[in-house]
């Protein structure tokens, strides 16, 4: 019998002389060369720096800064007297280096915000790692997913400030626009995509409001398969339905075979069924079944697809099924609706998220029933807050007006806002 063995896990140690190092040498050359400070300013701050003595003669050289005051070795041995000047702080100010240029100093400022954020995330990982395996996965993930959204990662992409670097990727985009071509992700219907500016932007979230039975699945669904259907990488996350039964409306929208009629498994040609299999695999469109997820589970679900397969739009269907913990619900959602934006930020993709409508709508006339409010988003204050554009359907589901659905983009902050026509065919539960 073969000696199971157990793995041993280690975390290798920071490399703490390193990094005083170049904080050391990064305060010297602002102590001869203050006009530094400005390449400095507004990306290193005290935090960064692990040394006390480098952190608190950088917090004497930040207030004389912001008084816009200059100083000099003299001045800073005055903020730190005899008695208190160490002999440690005396070594920073009094080794003076000789100057080496702006460019060499942008990379130790460089490298110490990288210090900085590598010790953050190990402080992270080694307070969580004892906790791990004592945590549901999906708390872990969401309270991963709130660390990471949090930290400043971009800082060497500064420079991106200039107009001059920023119009270079801003001419290649206003190039294709000039040509005709879709620069956002389409909805499939071209009104609509005209009122978003030519379709869904990557890092939106939109936000889908309905009361129950107005089809916020059926049009999320049609929204994702016609996505799909145009080249773009889709991921439905059902919370509610499971697999099965999402497929079940999939093979009815690229066949037209009533949903019930699958169903029952009758009266159903085999070939028009095969043909409709062929269709559907051939779209980049996956669905996943998902419950009792939290958003962290979804940003962990997305986060592997988009390593495997490419990711444009995702769907999660839907915002009030996620089961982050909260002191109550608006708190809850919004932490949701907050993680689902960060979820779209960091994978550069539309995050379509439906959500229920509060019941208070239906205590209005019809006439204003149409026409529902971002207040009217169920606990929204967060929600309309984090959302960049939220829909509302409205559908009469009784009677001979069923199929007639009012959209009304309520929203959007890169375009117009407006009211569209749509028809819900019954049999397929499409949106057309």
């Amino acid at each position: 019998m073969n000696e199971r063995r157990q793995k041993n896990y280690s975390i290798p140690e920071i490399p703490l002389s390193q990094t005083t190092d170049v904080e050391e040498e990064f305060i010297r050359r602002l102590v001869i060369e203050p006009v530094l400070m400005k390449e400095a300013y507004g990306i290193v701050e005290s935090k960064d720096l692990f040394s006390k003595e480098c952190k608190e003669i950088f917090i004497e050289m930040l207030k004389l800064y912001e008084r816009q005051e200059s100083w000099d070795m003299l001045i800073l041995s005055m903020k730190f007297p005899d008695h208190i000047l160490h002999e440690a702080h005396k070594d920073v100010i009094y080794s003076v280096p000789e100057s080496v240029g702006v460019s060499s100093f942008k990379q130790q400022v460089k490298a110490i915000k990288s210090f900085s954020i590598s010790r953050e995330i190990y402080q992270f990982t080694t307070d969580q790692a004892s906790l791990f395996w004592f945590r549901d996965p999906g708390d872990y993930a969401t309270s991963a997913l709130n660390f990471f959204s949090k930290l400043d990662l971009n800082y060497n992409r500064k420079e991106q400030w200039n107009l001059t670097e920023l119009f270079k990727s801003y001419q290649t985009l206003m190039e294709s626009r000039l040509a005709g071509l879709t620069t956002g992700i389409t909805t499939g219907f071209k009104d609509l995509d005209y009122l978003l500016g030519q379709g869904f932007q990557r890092k939106d979230l939109v936000i889908i409001g309905a009361r129950p039975s107005v089809g916020k699945t059926s049009f999320s669904l049609t929204l994702a398969h016609n996505a799909a259907k145009a080249g773009f990488k889709c991921l439905f996350i059902s919370l509610e339905m499971d697999a099965n039964e999402i497929l079940d409306r999939l093979l009815s929208f690229q066949t037209g075979i009533p949903v019930t009629q699958l169903i029952r498994g009758k009266g159903i040609k085999q070939e028009k069924l095969q043909e409709g299999y062929k269709q559907l695999q051939s779209i980049p469109l996956s669905v996943l079944h998902l419950p009792r997820a939290t958003s962290g589970d979804v940003y962990a679900a997305a986060s592997k697809h988009k390593y495997i397969h490419g990711l444009d739009l995702l769907v999660v269907d839907y915002l009030g099924y996620l089961s982050d913990n909260g002191e109550d619900e608006v708190l809850r959602l919004g932490r949701i609706s907050k993680s689902l934006k960060t979820t779209a930020n960091l994978l550069d993709c539309t995050v379509i998220a439906p959500h229920q409508l509060s019941r208070k709508i239906e205590q209005r006339s019809q006439e204003k029933r149409e026409i529902p409010l971002l207040s009217d988003l169920r606990d929204s204050g967060h929600i309309e807050q984090d959302a960049d554009v939220v829909m509302f359907l409205n559908r009469n589901i009784l009677g001979e007006t069923g199929t007639k659905t009012t959209l009304r983009l309520g929203k959007n902050r890169t375009g117009e806002t407006g009211i569209l026509n749509l028809t819900f065919n019954q049999l397929t539960t499409r949106f057309e």
